[in-house]
């Protein structure tokens, strides 16, 4: 049977395949570019569920520890109480309850590009920027905060207990944040470390585009992956 790679995918599907099932069809409903909903290869719904696996590994109750971002895509306490709710109720939320908020963070934007999602998650301002824009230069906290964005080359860096590594110094831009929010294949490794800050604040520039809602046949494999795995439990 077809099972999907990514651990907190894999462990979310087999406990919660309802959850799941939401957070795809929040996917499904996003709004996008006719370009970007052409491209059955990575559809859109298939982006969502990367960034929560690169954001939470799927857990609803996630919160980093460098900060109080919560929940499946990292929500700011900001951006929880502009939505309705907080990030102590986020914490205690199903993903099903928790898909509901996903959404309409979302809502809001329309994604033209393959990695707009994981963009708009870190910074919906720079939504519509050229790759090259840089979004963070070091000395920021957003790129202190943010090693597994930044872009090369390496060299040696701080961390926050004191101790000194080689990994990226260069800035963080949104090329870079565009190709970590490309999902890779099911049979694919897992997500690569650093996971980013989280559901921000703002929002991204519109620009006129044909549009369409939601991602029309890119009714992708996790549905099939979704419906077996309801299948399974029910027999």
């Amino acid at each position: 049977m077809f099972s999907p790679a990514w651990p907190g995918l894999a462990a979310a599907s087999a406990s919660d395949p309802e959850g799941v099932a939401a957070i795809v069809d929040v996917g499904n409903r996003l709004r996008q570019s006719s370009w970007r909903a052409s491209q059955s290869n990575s559809p859109i719904a298939h982006e969502l569920c990367w960034v929560i696996e690169r954001e939470s590994r799927w857990n609803p109750a996630a919160t980093n520890p460098r900060g109080h971002a919560t929940g499946l895509i990292q929500f700011m306490p900001a951006t929880a109480r502009g939505l309705g709710t907080t990030v102590d109720d986020l914490r205690r939320m199903t993903r099903s309850e928790q898909a509901v908020f996903v959404e309409k963070f979302y809502q809001t934007h329309t994604f033209e590009r393959i990695g707009d999602v994981y963009l708009a998650t870190f910074l919906p301002a720079y939504l519509h920027s050229p790759d090259a824009t840089v979004i963070a230069a070091p000395p920021s906290a957003e790129w202190r905060e943010n090693p597994g964005l930044r872009d090369g080359p390496t060299g040696p860096d701080v961390t926050p207990d004191g101790k000194t590594v080689t990994r990226a110094v260069g800035p963080i831009t949104a090329g870079g944040v565009r190709r970590r929010g490309t999902p890779p294949p099911f049979a694919g490794a897992g997500p690569p470390k650093g996971a980013g800050k989280g559901a921000g604040k703002g929002a991204g520039k519109g620009v006129p585009n044909p549009v369409v809602a939601g991602t029309g046949g890119a009714a992708f494999a996790l549905v099939v992956v979704v419906v077996l795995l309801l299948s399974r439990r029910r027999t």
